[in-house]
């Protein structure tokens, strides 16, 4: 369907496709617990921007350590806000730090939550 300046809208996009494309990085193989779930999903621009230049050298072992390390302590700053209602959509605030600005833990459809920054949302 197209909107008024003739652009097509996209109304469904599946995780699948996102992670394929791109969009999405699977980074359920982490473990990184978040309200009784995992952070299954990072964005691709926060993944080449932050996660990418943390593992660039190194053992895979170290890798793996060094971004989970990063994750939980970002994880461990999320903040609720009042309008969660524990379905997918809800948003948790991660305050800004000197290595990235705020980032958001958002529920998602596949079980888990999505990391990302608010302008990419």
């Amino acid at each position: 369907m197209e909107n008024e300046d003739g652009v097509e809208v996209v109304f469904s996009y599946s995780d699948r496709q996102a992670v394929e494309d791109g969009v999405l990085v699977n980074i359920s193989g982490l473990k990184i617990p978040f309200q009784g779930l995992w952070v299954n999903r990072m964005t691709g621009g926060l993944w080449a921007d932050v996660a990418e230049p943390l593992i660039s050298e190194g053992p895979d072992e170290l890798k793996v350590i060094v971004l989970q390390g990063f994750l939980n302590a970002k994880v461990a700053k999320a903040q609720d806000s009042i309008h969660n209602t524990g379905e997918a959509g809800d948003i948790y605030t991660i305050p800004a730090s000197n290595d990235c600005g705020k980032l958001w833990l958002v529920r998602n459809e596949v079980g888990g939550f999505t990391i990302l920054r608010p302008s990419e949302y």
